[in-house]
């Protein structure tokens, strides 16, 4: 679910047009919301805190772009999943500008 939880809980974010939405990637507890309209970097920090590990799509990550927050919301993320090399990039600029050393390898 989205919510604080005790353990990992996955969310990953998918772009639909120019709408994000967080899905919820644990149906163990149905009575629970499974999706959270997208709110901002400051969301993205907020549930990461609430130890909920996000993930986002390539088509989040150009919407982010869009919306001139990529760099701020993808330190964030925990995965990234069918990205091109170009988004890789930036999430290594991101991480790299909080100061942080990573590197990427392939692409």
């Amino acid at each position: 679910d989205l919510l604080p939880s005790q353990g990992s809980t996955p969310a990953t974010a998918e772009s639909s047009s120019t709408a994000i939405c967080w899905q919820a990637l644990d149906d163990s507890q149905p009575d629970k919301a499974t999706s959270l309209a997208y709110q901002g970097a400051a969301q993205c920090s907020q549930l990461a805190r609430d130890n909920i590990d996000l993930c986002v799509s390539g088509a989040a990550i150009t919407e982010l772009e869009h919306r001139g927050e990529a760099n701020d919301a993808l330190v964030h993320m925990r995965v990234l999943a069918r990205t091109n090399p170009r988004q890789k990039a930036l999430m290594i600029a991101a991480l790299r500008a909080q100061g942080r050393t990573c590197l990427m390898c392939g692409d």
